[in-house]
């Protein structure tokens, strides 16, 4: 069961998570999903790839999806605002990137 309060779910999105998308800690980034995780990620008009915490043959690793981003750019997330929902374990945040 999942024991995050208000704060622990802003720490979880600014500092694991987008700390290390800005740290290019791939690892850091991974480990903030559960193992069971499934990302789709949509980039223009391309088929939509599925990245998977724990892939099966065929499927791509989550790292997988981290990578490209790191080797062409320097990343900066800032300015956040946060949705947070306790009792239903969820958590949407906007912010802005460059």
């Amino acid at each position: 069961m999942n024991t995050f309060d208000h704060d622990d779910y802003i720490t979880l999105v600014e500092q694991n998570y987008f700390g290390s998308v800005m740290k290019e800690n791939i690892a850091g980034v991974v480990s903030c999903f559960t193992d069971d995780c499934e990302v789709l990620i949509y980039k223009g008009n391309e088929t939509p790839r599925r990245c998977c915490g724990s892939p099966t043959v065929g499927q791509n690793p989550l790292a997988a999806f981290y990578e490209q981003p790191f080797i062409h750019y320097e990343t900066v997330v800032e300015d956040f605002e946060h949705t947070i929902d306790v009792s239903a374990h969820r958590c949407a945040s906007n912010f802005n990137v460059t």
